[in-house]
């Protein structure tokens, strides 16, 4: 049973004790107090055991609620009283410390601190550089800002349709291996918005180009998201569907693999008196039916990416690191305190198929910007694997400074990055935008240091001179890295290129076998010097980085028919 039922009862005893005290009543002010309270405690007790609550994160607003509202009733029944009476005011305060006292020993850190600490199951692995994250042919590089705007085109563009509607909130989801934006259609004008009026569907943005975008005008929408129609808003649906008593958040639009629209909500539990949030499953709600099937976590959907909502994970991932070594030493220790970084958790995508959210973990008092490691947490399980660098590594905010740093003079600003493995190496990227929001360039910076950077006005033209910064860095020691393949043919084709600002010289060379199709790689003249005497039937060694990629960058390059002595 809630613990809210609990207090409901303690509190609301705090008021009727007063009234069994002394029953006189005296004083427009005490009676306007009696009111008050009343109706105040009234509508707590409804919304507590109903589990209408004005904020999900935050149960104890509920405590201090109804404890007020006994303060207050208690101040009237007290001035309605002689004024030696002190009985009810006694009563009411001794009610509203033992209320107290009880939420004490159930819900704090104090005295719960493994509780708190155990609420995510978290898994250390050492970090060997291999990591089964989608690369860099699919970086995410729209935003959910960018996906409104090509949304809002796209809507646009059809007069009957963006006069009519408007558009919801965007969520990320995987929708047929790749990255996708999805939004629902609402309605602009207020009438059909109040009295919920179903809307043809929905808006889809590739995550990876925004050129890929369609509008679904066959797949109607009859249940909208919360607060947004009077009586077909999906919080509405679950109340009358008999779901008020469920500890509900997360309201996200996801589609599954037939194109149907589903409101995937998200249930949890309190564990640890009114805190210890826990995610128990969901509950999916048919957009266009109406129909409301509750599942548990495992039971869900495999098309449903999202079941752990992130400021659950956010939250229990910060008590696991906290907590670590018990309340004493978090309040006033610190010692092997590991903490996830400041700002929200991105999803990335993994080659799976399957989604995880990313943050960087620092320690407690770092400053400089730096991180001992990071975690990647299952969106559908809540399960975190934490990888600790030997050497430490960067913080989001950190790499969002080096990429605006690249473009200091244009002024661009950095999309929130998120973690890819380019060529063989976990890095950051982020699209780089200039004031009005339009994309300028990509940047790309090393997980592990901020010295190893890249940018460029394409994804390849940012890798490419990324991959040459960690050759530089690191003095070939990408091209010495057991992820490396070297192979020897002969030059099929060869052009040259100039890179942006004239940053780097290089040359592309369409090579191959004659019994497998050719394959693009990209030399750069400024560190292969053999590469500028390179010609088409020329035998060259190549070394590059087992990335998947269809174009591979140079880690190491001999021309063997211009030196025949390196053969």
């Amino acid at each position: 049973m809630s613990s809210l039922f609990l207090l409901s009862f303690l509190v609301g005893a705090s008021a009727v004790l007063p009234w069994i005290a002394h029953r006189r009543a005296r004083g427009s002010l005490a009676f306007l107090l009696v009111v008050f309270g009343a109706f105040f405690l009234v509508a707590l007790l409804c919304g507590g055991l109903l589990g209408m609550r004005p904020t999900m994160a935050s149960d104890s607003f509920w405590l201090w609620a109804y404890l007020l509202t006994a303060a207050t009733v208690s101040s009237a029944f007290a001035l309605m009283g002689d004024e030696e009476d002190i009985g009810p005011m006694a009563a009411s305060l001794l009610a509203v410390g033992f209320a107290s006292g009880v939420w004490f020993l159930n819900t704090s850190a104090m005295l719960h601190s493994d509780d708190y600490r155990n609420l995510i199951q978290v898994t250390e692995r050492e970090y060997d550089g291999k990591i089964e994250l989608i690369a860099q042919d699919r970086v995410q590089l729209i935003d959910a800002h960018r996906a409104a705007i090509r949304a809002g085109e796209l809507l646009g563009s059809d007069k009957g349709l963006g006069s009519q509607f408007g558009l919801g909130t965007f969520s990320l989801m995987i929708v047929k291996d790749r990255p996708t934006w999805v939004a629902p259609l609402v309605n602009r004008r207020t009438v059909p918005s109040l009295m919920g009026h179903e809307t043809p569907g929905y808006v889809t943005i590739d995550a990876t180009d925004d050129r890929l975008a369609r509008l679904v005008t066959d797949r109607p929408i009859r249940i909208h998201g919360p607060g947004d129609a009077m009586l077909n808003a999906v919080d509405r649906v679950l109340w009358f569907k008999g779901h008020s008593g469920t500890y509900t958040t997360d309201y996200t639009l996801e589609i599954d693999d037939e194109g149907r629209p589903f409101w995937v909500v998200s249930t949890y539990e309190q564990t640890i008196g009114t805190n210890g949030y826990k995610v128990t499953g969901t509950i999916l709600v048919d957009a266009g039916t109406g129909e409301t099937k509750r599942l548990s976590v495992e039971e869900t959907p495999k098309w449903v990416d999202l079941i752990q909502p992130d400021w659950i994970v956010a939250d229990n991932l910060e008590n696991n690191g906290l907590y670590v070594d018990g309340w004493i030493n978090a309040r006033f220790t610190g010692e092997g305190i590991v903490i996830p970084t400041k700002g929200d958790l991105s999803i990335v995508h993994m080659v799976d198929g399957t989604s995880r959210f990313y943050t960087g973990l620092q320690t407690q008092t770092s400053q400089n910007g730096g991180t001992s490691g990071f975690a990647l947490i299952d969106t559908r399980t809540g399960k975190a694997d934490v990888y600790l660098l030997k050497d430490g590594g960067i913080s989001e905010a950190t790499a969002e400074g080096v990429m605006e740093g690249i473009y200091q003079a244009e002024g661009y600003n950095a999309t929130a990055p998120r973690l890819y493995m380019v060529d063989g190496k976990a890095t950051l990227v982020s699209l780089l935008t200039d004031k009005g929001g339009n994309p300028k360039a990509v940047g790309m910076v090393s997980q592990e240091t901020r010295a190893i950077f890249g940018a460029g006005a394409t994804l390849e033209e940012a890798r490419r001179n990324y991959v040459a910064s960690w050759n530089r860095q690191q003095g070939g020691a990408l091209a010495a890295s057991g992820d490396a393949s070297e192979v020897t043919f002969q030059v099929v084709r060869i052009g040259l290129e100039t890179a942006d600002k004239g940053t780097n010289a290089i040359i592309a060379a369409y090579v191959g076998p004659a019994t497998v199709s050719p394959r693009l790689f990209v030399v750069p003249v400024s560190r292969f010097r053999d590469a500028a005497v390179t010609r088409e039937g020329d035998t060259v060694r190549v070394r590059y980085a087992n990335s998947g990629a269809a174009e591979s960058v140079a880690l190491d390059f001999e021309n063997v028919s211009a030196f025949p002595s390196r053969k």
